[in-house]
């Protein structure tokens, strides 16, 4: 168990996290200054800025630490890395039109892929885990040109809900891919104009 106790965000350096760097407007992204070794000590990354739920910094930091052994990050790490190789061998299952009647389903499922793979380039740096998750993502992309159950003016249609819940997972995933060259900047205008006209 830690033996200290994660600060609030209001007092990010307090003796119980000692190695947190505060942010501000000149330093939104601050990195923890000194990585302390393995111990029960519990070790906070910086959040992710700009709206993405992980940033390549972010990412980084979280590699850095898991190199060092630190937990949770060395066994997220391995988490991330083994759930990607899992999926290189697994196809997308594209609907159109994309009807989620349940809380569970392929689009539930391919978001989540989407994500995990991108996950696993930016930690690794492999092109591999970007390609295949171009590939979910583009596939949906291709195929979905309609949704049913689903509210264009309110969200109390299942459709609805499942997608404002993790349709992010795309997004996500574009942005963490962008820097392999796997996602092209055809892929990118064509996958904006997916999220506008069809999601």
């Amino acid at each position: 168990a830690p033996t200290t106790a994660p600060t609030s965000p209001s007092n990010p350096t307090s003796p119980a996290n000692p190695t947190a760097v505060p942010t501000s407007p000149a330093n939104p992204t601050a990195v923890p200054t000194n990585v302390p070794a393995p111990s029960g000590n519990v070790v906070l990354v910086q959040p992710a800025t700009g709206g993405y739920l992980g940033s390549a910094l972010e990412l980084a930091q979280r590699k850095t630490l898991a190199s060092k052994g630190v937990e949770p990050y060395k066994s997220a790490y391995s988490d991330a890395v083994s759930f990607a190789n899992g999926k290189l061998s697994s196809s997308p299952s594209p609907q159109n039109p994309l009807n989620i009647p349940g809380t569970t389903g392929p689009f539930v499922d391919d978001t989540a892929t989407a994500y995990g793979l991108a996950l696993a380039y930016s930690v690794t740096g492999d092109v591999k885990y970007a390609q295949k998750s171009r590939d979910y993502i583009m596939a949906w992309v291709n195929t979905t040109k309609s949704t049913s159950n689903t509210c264009p003016d309110s969200g109390s249609c299942q459709t609805s809900l499942i997608i404002g819940r993790v349709g992010p997972g795309f997004v996500f995933a574009a942005n963490l891919i962008k820097p392999s060259g796997a996602f092209s900047a055809a892929d990118d205008t064509a996958f904006r104009s997916w999220l506008r006209t069809v999601i």
